[in-house]
């Protein structure tokens, strides 16, 4: 039973890690991608 929950709440960090560096890539992106628009409309 302890271990169904240890094996439960590690699950459940990995997975909101997971989600934490997907947002993060994707905020970055984001930024590259404005950068990017911003020097194509300079030139």
């Amino acid at each position: 039973m302890i271990v169904r929950i240890i094996f439960f709440l590690l699950v459940i960090t990995i997975y909101l890690l997971f989600l934490f560096f997907l947002i993060k890539d994707i905020g970055l992106n984001n930024k590259k991608i404005s950068k990017k628009t911003k020097k194509a409309k300079k030139n």
